[in-house]
């Protein structure tokens, strides 16, 4: 699924920013979202102002597994190279 999204951003020309954040959002005069600031997230480089009508954003959450891990569950390397628990049926 996130390859087909990554492709259809692609194919679009949406401009997709790893590593950045949303610092900022602006509205029009009609107070609809118009543009956004963006920084990058090690902190060098210009805040960039973005003209856009849309903005999705993740925020690189983890998954706390320290519960898990104590209570003896089994992990795994998921697809993102991140620790996943294992289900056993």
């Amino acid at each position: 699924m996130a390859l087909a999204c990554q492709a259809g951003i692609g194919r679009d020309r949406v401009p997709y920013r790893p590593r950045h954040a949303v610092v900022a959002a602006h509205p029009g005069p009609d107070g609809v979202l118009s543009s956004v600031d963006v920084a990058a997230l090690h902190g060098r480089g210009p805040v960039r102002r973005v003209t856009c009508d849309s903005l999705a954003v993740g925020h690189g959450f983890t998954a706390n597994l320290e519960l898990a891990l104590a209570l003896g569950c089994r992990t795994r390397i998921g697809a993102d190279g991140g620790l996943a628990l294992t289900a056993v049926s």
